[in-house]
């Protein structure tokens, strides 16, 4: 989400961007963890094994040490930026290089109905409720620009990564993650679109 921010509406888009990230990363992986164990262990909770999946989450961990550096103020050294810069760069590749790999083609014969089901919350009921969100409760026009970006993203590929640590359906998550990887060159440039239109700055 970041790049396309601050590709769209520079710094103060980019620093949105990043404040959204830090409080929706989190809880949505959360939200996420508990899922699969609700459906794994058939509605009963293992306290314990919650818990280390919660503390083993690598994006929720990420995001609650970064929160701390910054709010210590004790920061990361100079001499680190431009080293995690690069690994941040290549986390993305790195992500759909291993979607990629567990994808099969095949397996979409008989999960029609998830990929569109899927498909069809991400790009059309997600932006429709934030619209609907929005006329309820204004905000300035940046920020509802930022808002919908967020809302009309395809799948992050960390979502198969997600599936495979916790026991998912990592089939099927590698072709939701493509095809909506796809589709989103249309889908989300159509919202954006809508967006610059609705609320322009």
């Amino acid at each position: 989400m970041q790049p396309c921010a601050d590709a769209l509406y520079g710094d103060p888009g980019l620093i949105l961007a990043a404040i959204s990230i830090a409080i929706l990363i989190p809880l949505i992986n959360v939200l996420c963890v508990l899922a699969f164990h609700w459906v794994v262990q058939r509605g009963e909770t293992d306290s314990a094994s919650l818990l280390r999946s919660l503390l083993r989450n690598p994006l929720i961990l990420s995001c609650l040490i970064g929160i701390t550096l910054n709010q210590s103020g004790i920061g990361l050294p100079v001499w680190s930026a431009q080293t995690l810069e690069l690994l941040g760069a290549a986390a993305l590749p790195l992500g759909l290089l291993a979607v990629g790999v567990a994808l099969d083609l095949r397996a979409i014969r008989g999960r029609g109905r998830e990929l569109l089901g899927s498909t069809l919350v991400r790009f059309l009921l997600m932006p429709m409720l934030l619209l609907a969100a929005l006329s309820w409760w204004p905000v300035p026009a940046l920020n509802a620009q930022v808002l919908l970006l967020f809302a009309a993203l395809p799948t992050a590929s960390s979502a198969y990564i997600l599936a495979r640590q916790l026991g998912g359906d990592t089939v099927l998550m590698a072709n939701i993650t493509t095809l909506q990887t796809l589709m989103g060159f249309v889908c989300t440039s159509i919202w954006i679109s809508l967006g610059q239109q609705l609320w322009p700055l």
